[in-house]
């Protein structure tokens, strides 16, 4: 039940961050993402100390340390929004790789049906949930079927191979590949 509540987090906290940058343009997101980084950073000290017991139903207990998964959620996104040469398609590519493919691949490998389990913890199913998911995300977003293709793979890949922490490899490899196709 906890996993699938950090999921739709995840998925949601993604639509509202890629509303606001459609609506706002990536400067003010930068802004915004720059000031949520911080009041997370102090939310998560306070939690540290005792003070604030509410992030404690979202943390992993594989986690670098309480909260980091999230916390490398924003400030990658805030990378992406921030690099000068970033355009608004390129940093929804990213972000939509981060909410839906991330958090669909997830909730899809959480499915109660006989799993088969790759490497790292990942199943073919949650693999390939979160690759369909992600892949009809671009063509709703309207992006070109090539490039839909492309980046839902390439997530695919990232999201199974990589060693750290895949709030901080997805959007950044998305991102990198995005800006040179799209």
């Amino acid at each position: 039940m906890v996993e699938l509540l950090r999921q739709v987090t995840h998925v949601f906290l993604g639509i509202a961050i890629l509303a606001f940058s459609v609506s706002f343009g990536l400067e003010a997101t930068a802004y915004a993402l720059f000031a949520l980084t911080i009041a997370y950073s102090l939310l998560l000290y306070a939690s540290t100390m005792g003070w604030v017991k509410l992030l404690y139903i979202f943390i992993r207990k594989n986690e670098l340390f309480p909260g980091s998964g999230a916390l490398y959620y924003v400030a990658s996104l805030l990378f992406i929004a921030s690099y000068p040469h970033t355009t608004l398609p390129v940093f929804a590519a990213a972000l939509l790789a981060l909410a839906m493919g991330d958090g669909f691949s997830t909730l899809c490998g959480n499915l109660p049906i006989e799993k088969h389990k790759l490497f790292n913890g990942k199943s073919l199913e949650g693999s390939f949930g979160g690759l369909v998911v992600l892949f009809l995300a671009y063509a709703v977003a309207g992006y070109p079927l090539i490039v839909s293709v492309a980046l839902s793979l390439a997530y695919a890949l990232v999201e199974l191979l990589s060693p750290i922490d895949d709030n901080i490899t997805v959007p950044l490899t998305i991102a990198i590949l995005a800006f040179y196709i799209i």
